[in-house]
């Protein structure tokens, strides 16, 4: 199995950390913009209600329902969004609705009730896009009854825009980590660039250039590495030095033995002799060489 080089693992590193960087900043950002657009939608329908309130209490409810419906289908200003007025316990008054969507089922507000944020209610449609609806009671001007308020609205617009912006929250990731992991194998080598120096000055040392030291003007991380390398250079040339030392003793010690040796050796081979004799003189000869062996 080939193993990765340092400036590639240290590349896939800060790829990896910008990629987590960014997926977790887009998240944050993410849920905190859904929250604001939430409470911003939440709050307009909100405020629907409670302008619908304040006509119905000002006016004649019953006439302006009659004679001014529009004027209801005017103030959703939106085809996805939904209004009920009805009498409770009695048919609708007025029914907006052009999605035909199922009337949320929901306990109203009572009259002398401020509307508030938990108010809203927070549903699905069957295609998962969020609903969100509210109920109140309004009190009429002559004061004979309440009309309930039922509004709703189809969170699609909201949905288009959140999961454009996660689609760009992802391509900005993808992005920002092919950038930085181009940008990161550049910085690495370039930060690398003393230690293959270093590397190419240690293959320049041979047995011919054991005198030969890295030098310490390196870079601080790698000072403890150089002074290191340093100390096992001289413990070599020491050793090799040694070696050296013991080789030329031992070729001092030799070259006499070896001399006579030669010597008897040439002066029993130019003569004839006799068994007897060849093994009186060979008898030296062995016994310096048992000697050598021990």
């Amino acid at each position: 199995m080939k193993t990765r080089s340092l400036a590639t693992r240290l590349s896939l590193l800060l790829s990896a950390t910008v990629i987590v960087i960014f997926s977790l900043s887009g998240i944050a950002l993410y849920h905190s913009l859904t929250t604001q657009i939430g409470v911003r939608d939440d709050a307009a329908l909100l405020t629907r209600i409670d302008q619908i309130r304040t006509l119905l209490r000002d006016e004649d409810a019953l006439t302006l329902i009659q004679q001014k419906p529009r004027l209801f289908a005017n103030m959703l200003g939106n085809t996805e969004s939904l209004l009920v007025l009805r009498v409770p316990g009695q048919p609708p008054l007025i029914v907006v609705n052009p999605g035909q969507r199922p009337v949320p089922a929901i306990t109203p507000v009572p009259a002398d009730q401020p509307l508030a944020l938990s108010s809203v209610h927070h549903l699905a449609a069957a295609d998962g896009t969020p609903f969100i609806s509210a109920a109140a009671l309004a009190p009429t001007r002559d004061g004979n009854g309440q009309i309930e308020i039922i509004t709703g609205r189809l969170m699609s617009d909201r949905t288009q825009t959140l999961n454009g912006y996660r689609d760009q929250i992802i391509l900005a990731s993808a992005l920002a980590a092919l950038l930085v992991a181009a940008i990161s194998i550049w910085l690495v080598r370039r930060a690398l660039t003393p230690l293959r120096r270093l590397a190419a000055q240690a293959d320049a040392i041979d047995v011919r250039h054991l005198s030969q030291r890295m030098p310490e003007q390196a870079a601080v991380e790698l000072q403890p590495l150089v002074a290191a390398f340093n100390q096992m250079l001289s413990r070599l040339e020491l050793g090799y030095q040694q070696l050296s030392q013991v080789s030329a003793d031992m070729a001092h010690d030799l070259r006499t033995p070896i001399s006579t040796l030669i010597g008897q050796t040439e002066v029993a081979l130019s003569q004839k002799r006799s068994v007897a004799i060849i093994r009186r003189c060979s008898d030296p000869i062995t016994r310096s060489w048992n000697g050598w062996r021990r």
